[in-house]
């Protein structure tokens, strides 16, 4: 893995942690749901400070390149987080529905 795809990675990741934190600060976004992206960025960490194991999972798994596996984590990644925040805004419509059909009770109940 070259130096500058390592200084990418890990400024990527850096720059992703320090987005998250300042949501946090500013109250944009909850813990539970900046644990995913923090996730993200410590593989993406690990990945760029250990780059033996990802050129051996490279070989093992057939990929041509190094960038062209990279890009396959990430977007293995970043599915993996879209469907946890399509779960948690499923059961939030569950949790909304069922809210308006208390309040529809309470109101007829008038």
């Amino acid at each position: 893995m070259s130096l500058k795809l390592k200084l990418s990675m890990l400024i990527f990741a850096v720059i992703l942690i320090l987005t998250i934190v300042n949501f946090l600060k500013k109250d944009k976004m909850p813990v539970k749901y900046s644990l995913p992206w923090f996730f993200v960025s410590i593989i993406l960490m690990l990945l760029a400070i250990f780059p033996q194991s990802v050129i051996s999972l490279q070989k093992a798994l057939g990929f041509e390149a190094l960038s062209n596996m990279l890009i396959f984590i990430l977007v293995g990644l970043l599915l993996g987080i879209t469907l946890i925040l399509t779960v948690i805004v499923s059961k939030q419509r569950k949790q909304i529905n069922a809210l308006v059909q208390d309040i529809s009770i309470i109101k007829k109940g008038k």
